[in-house]
């Protein structure tokens, strides 16, 4: 599963989801559902041969949910479509997991393991390894701009400088007064 994040209004927003699940990749990114590159309608079912089914659902949140033969759902997952989703497995995969989740098999110091095998010594650098490169999808921001250019005070740059770090030299105040209006009746 690989999330794509980016930030605008919340601190964190999560922008697509995909999940692979056998040689599908199922995508899901804002109000659309796509199946190996294919946009589907939601609800979504598809079955595998081992007895395994895939459904989506939509009730404002996406669902999607990994069943075998009827069963409680193995993998459960629910996004907001916005910036929270959460993961939920059923513990008959205990001991069948692996990546971002740690291996579940009840020893604690391999669940730093990356995709190669290795062991991180950071949960940083765990993190690192398994993230995904979207260098495509994120290019280099270009430089900031400078505000005295951008507001033509180009001419008045240091006396802005000067003003700049008078403020922070002396700590910032702000106090607020409450003013209430009158109501007409």
């Amino acid at each position: 599963m690989y999330a794509d994040h980016h930030a605008e209004q919340a601190s964190s927003v999560t922008k697509n989801l995909e999940i692979v699940v056998k040689n599908d990749v199922f995508k899901l990114e804002g109000n659309e559902v796509s199946v190996n590159g294919e946009v589907r309608s939601v609800p979504l079912t598809k079955s595998y041969g081992n007895g395994a089914t895939i459904e989506i659902s939509d009730a404002g949140t996406y669902t999607l949910s990994i069943v075998e033969n009827g069963m409680d759902p193995f993998v459960e997952l629910t996004w907001n479509k916005i910036s929270s989703y959460t993961v939920k497995v059923h513990g008959t995969c205990k001991g069948r997991s692996s990546g971002m989740c740690g291996k579940w098999n009840g020893n604690a110091d391999d669940d730093l393991t990356m995709p190669d095998g290795e062991q991180a010594d950071t949960v940083e650098e765990f993190g690192t390894a398994w993230a995904v490169d979207d260098e495509e999808d994120c290019p280099e921001p270009p430089p900031p701009t400078d505000l005295c250019d951008d507001f033509g005070l180009a001419g008045r740059r240091e006396e802005f400088k000067d003003h700049v770090t008078s403020v922070i030299s002396q700590g910032l105040s702000v106090s607020a007064t409450r003013r209430s209006t009158p109501r007409l009746q």
